[in-house]
């Protein structure tokens, strides 16, 4: 879903800064930073740690929205224009619950948040991806 969106193609144009989190199913790329599946330094260790605990952040709010809306807890089964609709009512909705300080139902279990790497090895990497990571990595960590 993510490659056909518009964001993708103006991230892969650089039309944005910033990087995206992604995990070990997706190629590094120059917009989107994977863990490093093999960490050798202590700053490629605090890199994967980080990257985590970022994720995680977003894994437990995509949980939230599961236990909120029981149909994303599955795969949508609708045309993608379809499906972005039901994402972005569900976000919104959940805004309004917020706000409202309506509550969750917990009659949904919600499975648990760890390091989600999909697989045995790292997707295709883009050309430029893992040098602009390792550049972050010895920059930040």
């Amino acid at each position: 879903m993510f490659e056909n969106s518009r964001m993708y193609t103006k991230l892969e144009g650089g039309q944005y800064s910033g990087h995206l989190l992604g995990d070990s199913g997706y190629g590094c790329s120059d917009f989107l930073m994977t863990p490093v599946l093999n960490p050798r330094t202590q700053k490629e260790r605090n890199y994967n740690a980080a990257h985590v605990r970022t994720r995680n952040v977003i894994e437990r709010a995509f949980g939230i929205w599961k236990r909120r809306f029981a149909c994303l807890s599955i795969p949508l089964r609708t045309k993608l224009s379809t499906s972005k609709v039901i994402i972005m009512a569900c976000a919104v909705l959940h805004n309004i619950a917020i706000s409202r300080r309506i509550p969750i139902e917990d009659d949904f279990e919600n499975p648990e948040v760890g390091e989600h790497y999909h697989g045995e090895g790292e997707a295709h990497n883009a050309a430029g991806g893992p040098h602009r990571r390792q550049a972050l990595i010895e920059r930040w960590f």
